[in-house]
């Protein structure tokens, strides 16, 4: 097993970062689906609107497998910061830090 070094700042950033990229994700997919239903209400036909729709369909579909990423990933970080912090407050790593 390789050494893990674990900078608190660049875990903090990480955090920041995950959860701008989250919302950012919630934001867009929230419009994809208001223009999808938008587009549903709208009086247009042919195979433009076919395709277009298709597209939308498509859009939606990966807006909304990568909120389900991101939710995975910001909480994954979130733990580990977490887990971190709880390691350090181990007796065993009090008495290290004693000797």
């Amino acid at each position: 097993m390789g050494k893990v070094e674990i900078i608190d700042s660049d875990l903090q950033q990480a955090i920041s970062c995950s959860k701008a990229i989250q919302e950012a994700l919630n934001t867009s997919y929230e419009k994809s689906n208001d223009l999808k239903s938008f587009v549903k209400s709208a009086k247009w036909s042919g195979s433009t609107r076919g395709a277009f729709e298709a597209y939308l369909d498509l859009i939606t579909q990966y807006h909304r497998d990568m909120k389900h990423i991101m939710d995975k990933h910001t909480t994954a970080l979130e733990n580990l910061n977490t887990y971190v912090r709880n390691f350090e407050d181990t007796a065993d790593v009090r008495k290290v830090r004693n000797l």
